[in-house]
């Protein structure tokens, strides 16, 4: 079977998937936070298309409460749905069990510290994950809304 290149998507993974973490930090400082979030965004919905995943439905045991404040979350711009995105990637793209736990606590963490109100603390929580699953999405996603990278 042909693989499907004519759709945005499609497209837009091709042309993204051989970029660098540098290229894509350059990209979004280029073309700004909302630009480089969709192509973030595409790329995840590209990954869980290409595992035959489903995700977000209503029975999804992943979708659990993330305990962060509304307010707290309005005012970082970010969602519950990145909050999940990242819980899910630590479980998928960590290499062992210790790895996902000790990531799963720099989750919690990272979670606390913005309750907290402390952006600096995040940050380093959310780079210690960054270092333990590699440059997913969902990762990439929340470090660019908060201005991390």
């Amino acid at each position: 079977m042909k693989p499907d290149t004519g759709t945005p998507m499609a497209l837009t993974s091709q042309m993204l998937m051989g970029l660098s973490f540098p290229a894509l930090k350059s990209l979004k400082q280029q073309s700004g936070a909302p630009v480089y979030q969709i192509i973030c965004e595409t790329l995840k919905v590209e990954n869980v298309m290409n595992k035959r995943e489903i995700n977000d439905s209503f029975n999804n045991s992943a979708m659990n409460n993330v305990n962060i404040q509304s307010d707290v979350l309005e005012k970082y711009e970010l969602s519950e749905k990145n909050l999940i995105a990242l819980k899910e990637d630590i479980d998928r793209y960590s290499q062992n069990e210790m790895e996902k736990e000790q990531n799963e606590e720099f989750y919690e963490r990272f979670k606390d510290s913005l309750n907290k109100d402390n952006k600096q603390e995040a940050k380093k929580y959310l780079t210690w994950i960054l270092k333990g699953v590699g440059e997913v999405a969902s990762v990439m996603t929340i470090g660019t809304t908060l201005g991390f990278w």
